[in-house]
């Protein structure tokens, strides 16, 4: 399910909220958002308000997320807004944002809505469950020619 955040928003959600986490600014954000849909197989979208950065690389090199800037004198949830009510299947897209009118139109659009501080928790949750042990080097490439030899030894096989 694809989604679409609205950027700043979600930004200030986690200054405000999260007093947990470290700071983070607009390309950490979307850094962070790149490998949660990394590891949800989605990709996503942030609309930022104005024009951003003059240097924008920092945006143009994370994978699953595409980074929009509203222009000068549009703010992100025009944007947004926009994106919705353009999207052929919005039932299949995923809004973030506290802002109510953005939330308004995308129930409007029967999209999914989160929160802000909703999504980041999901984000945060995701990305730093705890993970079972790594699966030992042996079990996809097998053993070694040594480990061969040292079991054939074992068993009296050599």
């Amino acid at each position: 399910m694809p989604y679409l955040i609205d950027g700043y928003n979600l930004l200030w959600s986690i200054f405000k909220n999260d007093e947990h986490f470290e700071p983070v600014d607009d390309a950490g954000l979307v850094s962070t958002v790149s490998l949660y849909c990394q590891d949800m197989r989605d990709y996503g979208e942030v609309v930022f308000d104005g024009i951003g950065p003059p240097n924008k690389r920092p945006f143009k090199q994370v994978a699953s997320v595409d980074v929009v800037f509203s222009g000068q004198g549009i703010e992100a949830d025009d944007v947004i807004e926009h994106k919705i009510a353009c999207c052929r299947s919005p039932k299949k897209l995923c809004v973030v944002s506290s802002d109510r009118r953005v939330r308004r139109a995308a129930e409007k659009a029967k999209a999914q809505v989160f929160r802000s501080d909703e999504f980041w928790a999901m984000v945060l949750k995701r990305l730093l469950r705890k993970r079972g042990p790594k699966e030992p080097l042996g079990k996809r490439h097998g053993v070694t020619d040594e480990e061969t030899l040292e079991w054939l030894k074992q068993f009296g096989l050599d």
